[in-house]
């Protein structure tokens, strides 16, 4: 028979693993085949345009979905985009974006990229995104080491309340895009993000897109706990990724200057549209008191 304390360790190792999982925003469990070791070196994506201003994306794995699930979308980014721009997917041990390694693998992606010869030009502007857990892991990182950041994508991920409520401001200008049917990283949570960031809409814009699932921020078939979680979408793949290509881009231009007035109307257009989403639910949780609106007054 078991020992006592052979018991307890086994709760402890339990509950410690539900914590872990219970801090992310949305894990993934396994799509096709996990890694089990870091790549050397990221995937990458040269440029479908020449004659823009010089950018650069590193794109963060959702936990346990290939790297290479998100090509599909990032090269529609590509073509949706006024800018020159090079795109690096970096894959981490076991696709699982770890907080220890965010720092060294967004370096090595950044050392392969200036390798290809993507970061030559002067001023090259860099991007950096994350969907479900890599965008969780990912603005944690930015928070401490966001100098020479442009931007942030988060793709069914959001800016977390620590981190909202840490900064008066998040220091880095970023895009929070949600899927209306995404399963795991829910509505009700856009809505908050959308609510609590209304004052920057311009730096830090939440778009919903109507009929989207978690799943279809990256491409292939959903891994086991999406398949669990994750709502049925209505619209199709190829719709999805034209409209968070075309969200991403006129992002990206209206940080480096490279789309103007064009792309701006682009992001006050979504966001209009995002609004009769979320209002419901904003007005829901203003009724009810919610906490992470207005604090209560304890003293």
């Amino acid at each position: 028979m078991p020992s006592t304390t052979d018991g307890v360790a086994r709760r402890l190792a339990a509950t410690l693993l539900l914590f872990a999982v219970a801090c992310s925003c949305c894990v993934a469990a396994p799509s096709g085949t996990a890694n089990d070791k870091a790549s050397d070196s990221p995937l990458l994506l040269k440029p479908v345009k020449s004659d823009g201003p010089p950018a650069v994306l590193v794109f963060v794995q959702g936990a346990e979905i290939a790297a290479s699930a998100y090509l599909p979308l990032l090269r529609q980014v590509q073509e949706a985009s006024p800018l020159a721009l090079w795109v690096a997917v970096p894959s981490f041990p076991l696709d699982v974006p770890e907080p220890l390694a965010i720092g060294s693998t967004v370096d090595g992606a950044l050392k392969s990229l200036r390798a290809a010869g993507a970061m030559s030009a002067n001023g090259t502007a860099l991007f950096l995104g994350g969907h479900s857990l890599g965008g969780a892991m990912l603005q944690n990182f930015l928070v401490s080491n966001h100098h020479e950041a442009a931007g942030q994508l988060l793709m069914g991920a959001f800016v977390t309340r620590s981190n909202r409520h840490r900064n008066s401001s998040y220091p880095v200008a970023t895009l929070t895009l949600g899927g209306e049917l995404d399963g795991l990283c829910r509505l009700t949570r856009m809505a908050e993000a959308f609510h609590m960031q209304r004052a920057e809409p311009a730096r830090m814009p939440v778009v919903v897109l109507p009929g989207q699932s978690h799943m279809q921020f990256a491409s292939g078939p959903p891994p086991a706990n999406v398949k669990k979680y994750d709502l049925v979408p209505e619209v199709s793949e190829a719709e999805a990724h034209a409209a968070l290509a075309a969200a991403a881009a006129a992002f990206m231009a209206t940080r480096v200057g490279g789309g103007g007035e064009r792309d701006s109307d682009t992001l006050g257009q979504l966001r209009t549209a995002t609004e009769p989403l979320v209002a419901p639910l904003i007005a829901a949780l203003q009724q009810e008191g919610f906490y992470h609106f207005a604090p209560p007054c304890y003293s």
